[in-house]
């Protein structure tokens, strides 16, 4: 069932902190959530988001509106095409937790690029205070972290063409050496883990201000870029 927060309009925009000619997809989240195909709109380029489960839209963003996933099968799919097959990336959000993680409603994960051998191609997920990158072919260690709830916190993944890197908050986490990521088609998942053809790890809580970008940036960067204020 498709759950409406607004009428059939959108949401005040967000508005982007940085101009970046390596911006390559833009999503605010500040979409009146009224149809599943198309729900989130990139808003630089035509990378649109397809929900599925109970995907809300809700006013209290970190800046304009923000997507609430409740754990149900909720997720948010964002096809490639090939051109988000990227080999220096960037991908950077807001996350805000509705419970710790860890709880029985909390943690999961908000990011991931499933591959249909069942690992994946990139994932950040969360569990009691530690937050984990996974890769196929790669290896880390856990972060360990504070994640509050009733705050929005800035999440980040780069890869450079030789290591996967992750950020919670400005502060650099585990990371991966990579000759290079592997992608088979399957899109950029958000709000669960797909494991081949299931949903694991489902993330409860709100996600904002998702940018992609074709390089690696740097925490100075990172820290220009952040949604909230």
């Amino acid at each position: 069932m498709l759950l409406l927060t607004a009428c059939d309009r959108v949401f005040g925009l967000s508005s982007s902190p940085v101009a970046d000619d390596d911006l390559v997809a833009y999503y605010p989240m500040d979409d009146a959530v009224t149809q599943l195909t198309g729900c989130m709109t990139d808003t630089i380029g035509d990378h649109d988001g397809d929900c599925s489960g109970n995907v809300m839209s809700l006013l209290q963003g970190c800046r304009g509106g923000t997507f609430a996933f409740a754990g149900s099968d909720d997720a948010v799919r964002i096809s490639s095409r090939g051109d988000l097959d990227l080999q220096a990336l960037t991908i950077v959000f807001d996350v805000w937790f509705d419970s710790p993680p860890g709880d029985t409603n909390g943690g999961g994960c908000p990011v991931t690029r499933p591959l249909a051998s069942g690992d994946q191609s990139y994932a950040i997920c969360f569990d009691d205070t530690t937050m984990f990158l996974t890769a196929a072919g790669g290896s880390s260690q856990p972060l360990t972290i504070a994640p509050t709830t009733d705050q929005w916190h800035q999440v980040a993944l780069t890869f450079d063409g030789a290591t996967l890197t992750s950020y919670f908050d400005g502060t650099a986490g585990p990371t991966a050496a990579m000759t290079a990521l592997g992608y088979d088609g399957n899109p950029i998942t958000l709000g669960t883990e797909v494991v081949t053809t299931t949903t694991t790890r489902q993330f409860v809580g709100r996600l904002d201000e998702l940018r992609i970008y074709r390089r690696a940036l740097a925490p100075q960067e990172l820290a220009d870029v952040a949604g909230c204020e």
